[in-house]
């Protein structure tokens, strides 16, 4: 009887830590899919930035920028090229989380075994 009761304990005590190292992972990949829906909402659009339409954009005159109008291609591909080094951190985040997450599937999976 004794040894039921602690094959039980150990069952309980495995089953609560599988289930908090997947509620660590789930946690860590809602983020992921947060800071991947900034970066789709801020940066994605249907062409893809160009240098030199970012450059033309940035040197053009007001009274250019009037006549012309708008130019798209030219305000998206600014918005990269001085906006890059958050995009960056954000990916590196992302890259973090996902493997935080794949390290803590792997350690729940080794206790299975």
């Amino acid at each position: 009887m004794p040894e039921e009761k602690s094959q039980e304990i150990d069952y309980r005590k495995s089953f609560y830590s599988h289930r908090d190292a997947m509620e660590e992972v789930l946690s860590k990949l809602k983020k992921v899919h947060v800071l991947l829906e900034h970066i789709d909402d801020q940066y994605g659009w249907s062409e893809k930035p160009e240098i030199h339409a970012a450059f033309n954009w940035m040197i053009r005159s007001p009274e250019e920028a009037k006549s012309k109008g708008e130019d798209l291609l030219g305000r998206h591909s600014c918005d990269w090229v001085l906006d890059y080094e958050s995009i960056m951190t954000f990916l590196n985040i992302v890259g973090d989380y996902v493997y935080d997450s794949e390290r803590s599937i792997r350690e729940a999976m080794e206790k299975v075994q």
